[in-house]
């Protein structure tokens, strides 16, 4: 007896409907039924194959054990690896070597801060130093400082000698 006649007998004695196994297990009723006529192909490989058949046996009652090693036997091809295999890595992993620091790139970008900063200080600073120097004075010292001339003017003559 196959392995698709197994399981077929066993879901008719358990008393399941291929949907009913379907929704226990997850796998779509198009592929238990191709694994019930050996048709394995829907599977998508035998890494999921042998996945679905032990699923489908837990739940129908058989042991999935000579299930799997009948597939193994008979079905599976000699030259696939193994989802282990597959996981190597195909070449050795090298450590990536440290960059070293690029104290040329890190001293033009300094260089290159200090004269822009340079650069806008002259700029801005012969702005300031052109005006007037009596513009930058407020206007209010005018005011409370009159000059000498003024001041003469208000004062009170001295008096005379008689």
């Amino acid at each position: 007896m196959t392995i698709g006649e197994t399981l077929a007998r066993a879901r008719r004695d358990a008393g399941l409907t291929v949907a009913q196994v379907s929704a226990r297990t997850c796998i779509r009723e198009t592929i238990i039924l191709g694994i019930e006529r050996d048709d394995y192909a829907p599977c998508g490989g035998d890494f999921y194959a042998r996945g679905h058949i032990r699923s489908i046996a837990r739940v129908v009652g058989t042991d999935p054990v000579p299930l799997i090693a009948e597939y193994d036997a008979t079905i599976r091809a000699p030259e696939e690896i193994t989802a282990a295999q597959a996981l190597e890595p195909t070449m050795p992993i090298r450590a990536v070597p440290k960059r070293r620091t690029n104290w040329t790139a890190i001293l033009a970008a300094v260089l290159l801060a200090a004269v822009g900063f340079l650069g806008f200080r002259l700029l801005f600073s012969s702005h300031q130093t052109a005006a007037p120097a009596a513009a930058s004075r407020p206007a209010h010292h005018a005011a409370v400082r009159p000059s000498q001339a003024a001041r003469a003017a208000h004062r009170k003559p001295a008096p005379t000698p008689t």
